[in-house]
């Protein structure tokens, strides 16, 4: 099976952030299937020339959907991978049934039972993923009781800003607000493990007036991987996660993330029974190439 793979400008200033993100999911992708990708550096638009051009079995959209021409012209099977559904997701649906795409992958997978609903096509959860080789254990000195970062707004992290206000002024804590708050992506990753305890929020937003869909985000996964206790309230598609309350993760809310994360910082063997756990739950589950193997195999379902 040949994919032509239209990926996204890493060049562009809003993406380098987040390169890493979709790098490594393409790196794994590469290294177990034949896979042309284009848009990294090339100019042409034109998906039903570029067809013509590579003779692809599938073709992938992976993200910049209003970049790609003429994909409504493309008679073979066609995916597209859906993030932020909460963002113009009437026009997402739209695209999707006007380019006659045969299957969505959905980034938030709580969203994806939701978009079926208003979209001609197959719907499926296909959770973040992170690199093994890039976020793994250090076994430094987890020296930081609390490590706590990323967008802290009351809409939509109403946890994460409680976490925010309670421990922004604790010297034992890194707490910060924005996606970018150390200076590099190793210096995000030595942090991550010179830390004791990650808790974060679901991201809590509607789609299609569904509300209080708890979308569980990368974050969490990077806790898992560097065996950080990762604290959270449950997400929507917990179960779909593998994700198991007190066994490989802990439960919080608004009211007692404060109680549950002096318990864990006192009892330091539960705090690494469960983040070991949460770990092995990582590898099997939620690696960029375990998250690869996902993908083509439902790429290969479609043809």
């Amino acid at each position: 099976m040949k994919i032509l793979w239209l990926t996204l400008d890493f060049n562009r200033p809003d993406i380098q952030p987040y390169r890493h993100y979709y790098s490594t999911l393409e790196t794994s992708i590469a290294e177990i299937a034949d896979v042309t990708f284009h848009g990294r550096n090339e100019a042409e638009s034109d998906v039903e020339k570029l067809v013509r051009e590579t003779e692809p079995d599938v073709v992938m959209v992976y993200c910049d959907r209003r970049r790609w021409r003429n994909l409504d012209k493309v008679q073979i099977p066609k995916a597209y991978r859906c993030s932020d559904p909460w963002s113009n997701t009437v026009e997402k649906a739209d695209w999707v049934n006007q380019n006659k795409i045969d299957l969505t992958f959905h980034l938030l997978g709580a969203a994806a039972p939701v978009f079926r609903k208003h979209v001609e096509t197959e719907c499926v959860p296909m959770f973040e993923s992170v690199c093994h080789k890039l976020f793994t254990n250090l076994n430094l000195d987890r020296t930081y009781n609390v490590f706590a970062t990323g967008n802290m707004k009351a809409e939509p992290y109403p946890l994460r800003n409680a976490i925010y206000h309670t421990y922004k002024r604790n010297q034992k804590c890194w707490v910060r607000q924005g996606p970018f708050s150390l200076p590099t992506l190793d210096d995000y990753i030595t942090t991550l493990n010179k830390s004791k305890v990650f808790p974060t929020g679901c991201c809590r937003l509607s789609v299609f007036g569904e509300k209080d869909l708890r979308f569980f985000m990368n974050k969490s996964l990077e806790a898992m991987a560097t065996e950080t206790l990762l604290m959270m309230d449950l997400p929507t598609c917990a179960e779909e996660l593998h994700l198991i309350p007190g066994h490989n993760f802990v439960e919080i809310n608004r009211r007692n993330f404060r109680k549950q994360i002096s318990y864990y910082l006192k009892n330091d063997e539960e705090r690494k029974q469960i983040a070991q756990r949460g770990y092995e739950t990582f590898i099997k589950h939620h690696t960029s190439d375990v998250r690869a193997g996902q993908i083509l195999a439902h790429l290969k379902g479609l043809i």
